[in-house]
């Protein structure tokens, strides 16, 4: 006899593999999950009816059939809940809010000066605004995730170079407020895992997300990453340079300290004398041939070859993405870096720019905190 306790377990498995196929299918029948998950049909159609009564699954037309009854169609009710994504970067904070299958309702930009005082109330005020962009507002919303730049670890931050939240527990004190799920994530963690659930799909997978710092979300074997205390993500902080150019970490020589968008922008306004220069400035006089501006891309070139060197030996991942205004900008860079490998390295490297460029750690929060919701491992949205 199968114990309760086993059959409950594999009740739960089959949902979260039905409701996962539906999702990633977009429209099938029951008829269809049958055959493709191997499970019979009084299964499927049980499960599907928990589905439909939960108003997770939604009955939609008929399938194309030439012969016989024409099976009804099932698909994901991307209205049964709302989802808020945050991204808490050094200068700016943005917030999005989706419907399940992420399909973006409204997204903001905030001024907000980060700190440990007021950093709660921000917050609040920034997820009420959000929450108020659909109808029925706060009750609606099923998950709010936040990404962090820095640390995180069990969602608590551990580590912040550019801002602090001093010992404020984001997560405790936000859900004491809403009642509602929050989840706290590493900013590229986020990135890697948007590209995942909305463009590409590599059971080993690196993104380098560059701004003003520099971190990589990892895909191992299909699943994400992050090490044993949530630092395997830090490659901003792996020393290039011994006794080079300090960084906020306290320690010197850290590759962000060289290829960051806040570090190349200080190299252009120093060599170039324009203190208010901006980012856009320096890509505008990279692109008319600016001298000085075309110095500071090869240094980028140079320390973004050692950066990818040492992720294909570390990782030897299928594809390595890279996110940033410059290879976005001026995609002939990530040629110029994969032609400054050595012909061993660049035979197995896989070096593209990312494809979710804008709002990417605000698309991973999405994937995140809907995951969370369906109770589901994998979340596949390329056919939405």
């Amino acid at each position: 006899m199968i114990k309760t306790g086993k059959t409950s377990m594999i009740r739960d498995y089959n949902q979260t593999l039905i409701l996962e196929n539906i999702i990633k299918e977009k429209v099938i029948s029951r008829a269809s999950l049958s055959k493709k998950l191997g499970l019979t049909k009084a299964t499927i159609s049980a499960i599907v009816d928990v589905l439909i009564n939960n108003n997770l699954v939604i009955e939609t037309g008929n399938e194309d059939t030439s012969k016989g009854r024409k099976p009804i169609n099932l698909m994901l009710n991307r209205e049964a809940g709302y989802v808020i994504a945050i991204n808490l970067d050094v200068d700016n904070v943005t917030a999005a809010i989706s419907d399940l299958t992420g399909e973006n309702i409204q997204t903001d930009r905030f001024a907000m000066d980060i700190n440990p005082a007021y950093i709660i109330k921000n917050l609040i005020n920034v997820i009420e605004g959000m929450a108020g962009y659909v109808d029925g507002g706060l009750i609606r919303i099923k998950g709010i995730a936040i990404g962090i730049h820095g640390v995180v670890f069990d969602n608590k931050v551990k580590f912040t170079p550019y801002y602090d939240l001093g010992d404020v527990d984001v997560k405790k004190e936000l859900e004491e407020y809403f009642n509602i799920p929050v989840y706290l994530e590493n900013e590229a963690n986020l990135a890697v895992i948007a590209e995942l659930t909305f463009s590409k799909r590599f059971d080993n997978m690196t993104l380098l997300s560059i701004h003003t710092g520099v971190g990589i979300g990892l895909i191992a074997n299909g699943e994400l990453y992050s090490g044993y205390s949530g630092h395997a993500g830090e490659f901003g902080h792996t020393t290039i340079e011994v006794d080079g150019r300090e960084c906020p970490c306290g320690n010197r020589g850290c590759l962000e300290q060289y290829i960051s968008e806040r570090s190349i922008l200080r190299e252009y306004r120093k060599a170039s004398k324009i203190s208010d220069a901006s980012f856009s400035d320096y890509i505008e006089a990279y692109k008319k041939g600016d001298s000085t501006a075309i110095v500071i891309m090869d240094e980028f070139i140079k320390y973004m070859t050692v950066a990818v060197r040492n992720i294909i030996n570390m990782f030897n991942p299928e594809i390595i993405l890279v996110n940033s205004i410059i290879t976005n900008e001026c995609p002939e860079i990530t040629t110029k870096i994969t032609d400054s490998l050595n012909s061993n390295l660049k035979s197995i490297c896989n070096l593209t720019p990312s494809a979710i460029s804008k709002d990417n750690i605000l698309k991973g929060g999405i994937a995140k905190a809907v995951c969370s919701f369906l109770n589901i491992n994998n979340l596949d949205l390329q056919r939405y």
